[in-house]
């Protein structure tokens, strides 16, 4: 069964639908200057009020380690998805000091980076087809690694994503239509 992670969670009413639908993940981002950012306190709340079965993920994009091994040594967060240029050697230090586990963006436009996220250290990638015209989720070795897949936020691409590539994980993006989010959820589901 492929799993669930929905990102830009940022108000704690959202807990109670959270629930309702059980994702595996939810995503907090963390990065400034992004959408649907979220500030620590009103994560905490939001964390606070999530079922336990619940795994939350903060998502950074080159900020200091400090910050996310704080949110996670007080409970915030299980796992750190980096989604800027992080290096190998930050993504190792990083899970090895805090004892979690970390996720990494790889937007793939090329051959070139399938190869390169193949490569990279994190626990789980997630991947994101920047490029169409060059590359389709058809490129990527039949048994490559664990990855959560970001695809398109229909229910038809998300439930063919599902069936077709059977990723570890569908990425969706939360959005205030809830009906249409009860449709992605179960598209994932099939």
């Amino acid at each position: 069964m492929t799993l669930i992670k929905i990102n830009g969670i940022t108000e704690p009413s959202q807990a109670d639908w959270l629930n309702e639908i059980a994702p595996n993940y939810v995503g907090f981002r963390f990065a400034e200057n992004c959408q649907n950012c979220v500030t620590p306190p009103v994560a905490a709340d939001i964390r606070a009020a999530l079922d336990r079965s619940i795994s939350s993920v903060g998502i950074f994009r080159d900020q200091p380690g400090g910050l996310i091994l704080e949110l996670h040594r007080r409970g915030v967060i299980g796992t750190a998805e980096l989604d800027g240029d992080e290096t190998e050697n930050y993504i190792i230090k990083l899970r090895d000091i805090g004892h979690m586990p970390i996720f990494k963006l790889y937007p793939l436009s090329m051959h070139a980076d399938i190869m390169m996220a193949a490569r990279c250290p994190a626990d789980i990638l997630i991947l994101k087809m920047h490029n169409p015209e060059n590359l389709s989720w058809d490129d990527l070795p039949q048994h490559f690694r664990p990855y959560i897949m970001h695809t398109e936020q229909t229910p038809e691409a998300v439930a063919e994503a599902a069936a077709k590539y059977k990723p570890f994980c569908i990425e969706l993006e939360m959005q205030d239509d809830l009906l249409k989010m009860n449709e992605l959820v179960a598209a994932a589901r099939g």
